[in-house]
């Protein structure tokens, strides 16, 4: 991210620098801006609250929005991020503010269970807008936190892992719908790609019966979910989608999806699914 000294211009002089940096379609000034807003809310933790005028003020543009969200997770600090998690929670503020707040999450250094919990809250409302987003980023999250501590953020994990499960559960028909199931979400491709960020051996089972369901969208999206899955079965269904899948779009998807396990890509059942599918080896610029 850019990063700039604090001028002393006002929050309404950067955001303003940075629309017309975005109608010029300058995209480094754009992200100068910011920088330089993250560095004035270093200086001076009274910018937060200017920041937070525009913010909820109703009047700034997307692209002023989209600055100070940037401006914010740039700076880092704890005034910042709080009021990050106060943007991202409250369904009063614009909603692309929210939305790029939300994005941003999965970006910052530091995430502390404050954060987790606000994308806890909004993921589990589906009648917000920006409940997909939070559902997505709340997995990214936990994903990387997870590679520096396989343990770390378990009650998020967990708490994933067990949506995911109701929602397929519903999808297959193990659960008749009643009115007790109306809390339980409808959308199994977004869980499908919300493991797919989480990763680990504990998905697969779950995702496992949509690598040969009949809608095309899910087979992709539980392909591309394997990606984070470090266990065998996770490594044999993807040869076995390189192979089999009808769809060639999904083969070659497969393909792809090897390149995050480079350790498999050159074993000879591998280059065997590969020569019997020339889209995919080119897809991987593989000589068969």
């Amino acid at each position: 991210r850019a990063k700039r000294a604090a001028t002393g211009r006002g929050v309404a002089d950067v955001l303003g620098a940075s629309g017309r940096a975005h109608k010029a379609r300058n995209w480094h000034a754009r992200r100068n801006a910011a920088g330089e807003l993250a560095a004035n809310l270093a200086a001076d933790p009274k910018v937060v609250d200017d920041v937070r005028a525009v913010l909820w003020g109703g009047k700034a543009k997307a692209d002023a929005l989209r600055t100070a969200v940037e401006g914010l997770g740039t700076a880092g600090n704890p005034a910042s991020t709080a009021l990050l998690t106060e943007l991202i929670r409250d369904k009063r503020a614009p909603t692309n503010a929210r939305w790029h707040g939300i994005a941003l999450m999965v970006t910052l250094h530091g995430i502390d269970s404050t954060v987790v919990d606000a994308l806890i809250a909004v993921s589990q409302d589906e009648r917000d807008p920006v409940y997909k987003t939070a559902s997505a980023a709340l997995a990214a999250v936990v994903h990387r936190a997870r590679k520096k501590a396989p343990m770390a953020e378990q009650r998020a994990y967990n708490y994933l892992l067990a949506r995911a499960e109701s929602c397929f559960a519903l999808d297959h028909g193990d659960i008749r719908p009643t009115g007790a199931t109306e809390s339980i979400s409808q959308n199994p491709t977004l869980w499908v790609m919300a493991l797919g960020n989480l990763g680990g051996a504990e998905i697969y089972p779950l995702i496992a019966p949509y690598l040969v369901d009949k809608r095309r969208w899910l087979r992709r999206h539980a392909i591309e979910a394997l990606r984070f899955v470090p266990t065998n079965e996770a490594r044999l269904a993807m040869i076995k989608a390189m192979q089999r899948d009808p769809s060639p779009y999904n083969r070659r998807l497969a393909a792809e999806k090897a390149l995050y396990h480079p350790q498999y890509l050159m074993e000879e059942h591998v280059l065997r699914a590969l020569r019997e599918d020339q889209d995919a080896a080119a897809a991987l610029g593989v000589n068969t």
